[in-house]
């Protein structure tokens, strides 16, 4: 993901390296040994990141939403209000929904939620880093 967003129009804003940091946190919570609190924090700095890129692309591409957040970034790259670029699908935009945002709402807002084992925060790192590509890519 460290790639991906290094090879964009994000890698010239302000907030690049400030993202590409919560990137490298994620990797340096692989050494916690609390499992829970490994993969609390991967899913916390993986998303931050995310939410973070998405923000910077909507900004350099105008069609920043108000408020922002991670699913309105979305419904902003699925809903034409960024003119200059193409847009996601309304089915990508459910899935990544669906597989990125309500998760990472779950873990983040609701006491005691946390990802139950490594494959669970695999799969939504694989997840956003589809997400990433395609947006990145547009």
């Amino acid at each position: 993901m460290q790639s991906l967003v290094a090879g964009s129009p994000v890698s010239g804003t302000a907030k690049h390296g400030d993202i590409q940091r919560e990137f490298d946190e994620v990797l340096l919570a692989r050494r916690v040994i609390k499992r829970s609190r490994k993969r609390l924090l991967q899913v916390l700095h993986s998303t931050r990141a995310l939410d973070s890129t998405l923000k910077e692309f909507t900004d350099l591409h105008g069609c920043l939403p108000n408020p922002p957040s991670l699913g309105s970034y979305l419904y902003a790259l699925k809903d034409g209000s960024c003119a200059a670029i193409a847009r996601i699908s309304a089915v990508e935009r459910r899935h990544y929904q669906a597989s990125i945002v309500k998760p990472r709402n779950e873990y983040m807002h609701e006491a005691g939620r946390t990802p139950t084992d490594d494959p669970e925060v695999l799969a939504l790192l694989a997840e956003m880093e589809a997400c990433l590509q395609r947006v990145l890519s547009l």
